[in-house]
């Protein structure tokens, strides 16, 4: 299980890299530090991960794809688990750039 922690923080942070923005640390474990160009800005796409506590979402899903698979062995649980963060994660980053765009970077829309 933390190996596959692991390789997805490394999938991440070369999906930043990928996409233009700095990866800041090597990353150890599940820990990503980026930036997005600017301060300012930066520190809007943190304050949009605070609203949303998307975050705490993924964690949630990957502890239980990652314990149903444990617990029963069924591979599935697993997929199903990584659907759901390609979702939350897809909508998230969809919705940050929008607000970065229109430089609306409010909790309350």
């Amino acid at each position: 299980m933390i190996e596959r922690c692991c390789r997805h923080a490394r999938r991440f942070a070369k999906g930043f890299n990928s996409s233009g923005y700095r990866v800041l640390n090597n990353v150890v474990l599940n820990q990503v530090l980026a930036s997005f160009g600017n301060p300012e800005k930066t520190q809007k796409v943190i304050a949009d991960a605070n609203c949303t506590k998307t975050c705490l979402y993924l964690s949630f899903v990957l502890l239980l794809a990652s314990a149903g698979y444990a617990a029963t062995g069924i591979g599935g649980l697993d997929s199903l688990g990584a659907v759901a963060i390609f979702v939350f994660a897809f909508r998230e980053g969809r919705e940050a750039f929008e607000k970065a765009r229109v430089k609306n970077c409010s909790c309350h829309d």
